[in-house]
């Protein structure tokens, strides 16, 4: 299964999927059965509660880096383009 699962928001913006126009697919992560099959925006929900995306990337490695760091982590919230809307924090 996938390493960590972003907390997703109900609706269907929360559920919404493709590829924006820099070619990076975005989408819920849900039936990824490994992190390879993350899309590279998954769905999440920001520190404020807003809507957002986080990188795959970001949440794979956040694992190994949440078991030796006991203190929380911070990373970027993106909108599906991948700019910058608020942040995630993990643990």
């Amino acid at each position: 299964p996938a390493a960590l699962a972003a907390p997703r928001a109900d609706g269907d913006a929360a559920r919404a999927q493709g590829t924006n126009p820099d070619g990076e697919s975005y989408g819920t992560g849900e039936a990824a059965q490994a992190d390879a099959e993350l899309p590279d925006l998954v769905s999440a929900i920001g520190t404020d509660g807003e809507l957002g995306y986080v990188r795959s990337d970001d949440l794979v490695g956040s694992v190994v880096d949440a078991a030796a760091t006991p203190a929380p982590r911070t990373i970027p919230l993106l909108s599906q383009t991948g700019d910058p809307i608020g942040s995630f924090q993990i643990g």
